[in-house]
């Protein structure tokens, strides 16, 4: 097992952090299916996790007893994935560090990092954060968070746009994502009428016709590339949170779009619509910087 992501060739990869448990183990096989259709390798990331004293974090040495564990859990699950895809390349890596920090690190050069969907009291959210939040929020790359239960694979992906700040490479992740999985894509945009009154039904119609229109032409160069996916758009009268979070409940998987780190600063979308998703949503949520 290699112990430094310095060692590690992640480019072109998919990397999931794995620590052995549930969760973990079903965001795995999830990302070995993805990795197994698109036809690149798997990298299975390993943390021995850090100890806080109140607000401190404290970084340990793994003890043999850990060291073990670690290698019976990574075996084991190679093992699960050989069985269902004999031929997918997988290499490991452990690390001590702080696993939302070498996850972020990873997903400047991999295809897509993934994270299990894991349940944290309000009280250790506020204190340490979850690792997928706080991977999201440091990361130069496509972060996938799959919650522990079964995906509908006859369902369309989804992709969730922002025609005003759209993040094209969001759009283009979510084509590409429609096209490994050989499903359909649904483009979905939150949307209200610009009267202070709602218009009737005539005038209402024409301004959403006129919205879908300029989703069309924010997607345009995606769609142009990939002609055989087929796209519909639904312009959703909802706010941006509760128009995704219905739509993921009837998706393969959903793509949205973060602005990432601004002048050192956040993004709102990694900061709020983003952060609600990932503990609503039913479905993978791919958010792309």
């Amino acid at each position: 097992m290699l112990e430094s992501i310095a060692q590690v060739d992640l480019t072109d990869q998919i990397v999931v952090g794995f620590d052995g448990r549930r969760q973990t183990s079903h965001a795995t096989l999830w990302a070995a299916d993805i990795a197994h259709r698109r036809g690149c390798g798997l990298t299975l990331l390993y943390s021995y996790g850090l100890s806080y004293v109140g607000e401190l974090m404290v970084i340990t040495t793994p003890n043999d007893a850990q060291m073990a564990a670690a290698k019976t859990a990574l075996d084991e699950a190679s093992e699960e994935i050989h069985a269902m895809y004999p031929d997918l390349p997988i290499q490991f890596m452990t690390t001590v560090d702080e696993a939302s920090w070498v996850l972020a690190e990873a997903s400047r050069d991999a295809w897509m990092v993934v994270i299990g969907a894991t349940t944290m009291s309000r009280l250790a959210a506020f204190m340490i954060g979850k690792t997928s939040i706080k991977t999201i929020q440091k990361a130069r790359g496509p972060v996938a968070i799959v919650p522990n239960t079964e995906v509908n694979r006859d369902a369309a992906v989804v992709l969730g746009l922002d025609v005003e700040r759209p993040v094209h490479e969001a759009t283009r992740y979510a084509f590409e994502t429609a096209k490994i999985l050989e499903r359909p894509l649904v483009i979905v945009s939150a949307w209200q009428p610009t009267w202070g009154l709602r218009p009737d039904e005539m005038d209402m119609a024409v301004e959403k016709s006129k919205f879908v229109e300029k989703m069309k032409e924010t997607v345009q160069r995606s769609a142009e590339k990939y002609p055989e996916i087929d796209v519909t758009f639904e312009a959703v009268e909802a706010d941006t949170v509760t128009a995704l979070k219905n739509a993921s409940m009837i998706a393969r998987v959903m793509v949205i779009g973060s602005r990432g780190m601004v002048n050192g600063i956040v993004g709102t979308v990694a900061g709020s619509t983003s952060r609600q998703l990932i503990d609503q949503t039913t479905c993978p949520l791919i958010v792309v910087t």
